[in-house]
């Protein structure tokens, strides 16, 4: 199983699979999360009210979050903070 992404117009990036024949949401679960019981989060991810996929359709199975800028920003953010400290102030003073 060949694994294929896709952004979405907010710029999210979803891992997706691709149905074919015999598939249902709970062995694609299977297949990608390694649950069955998991089906019911490609159902809203998906935004499908039933049970009904059909062979060719692409689903969303999850969010792809980019780790690397998760890190960046709370890194920046504890800087900022630090930054802010009137002890940091101090020894920036006598630089």
């Amino acid at each position: 199983m060949a694994k294929t992404y896709v952004k979405d117009f907010n710029g999210k990036k979803y891992e997706c699979y691709t149905v074919v024949v015999g598939d249902c949401l709970s062995l694609i679960a299977e297949k990608t999360l390694g649950k069955a019981s998991l089906w019911t989060d490609i159902q809203k991810l998906n935004g499908i009210t039933g049970t009904t996929i059909r062979a060719g359709q692409v689903l969303k199975i999850r969010e792809i979050v980019d780790e690397g800028s998760e890190i960046k920003k709370a890194f920046n953010d504890c800087i900022k903070a630090i930054e802010k400290l009137p002890e940091f102030q101090k020894l920036e003073s006598l630089l």
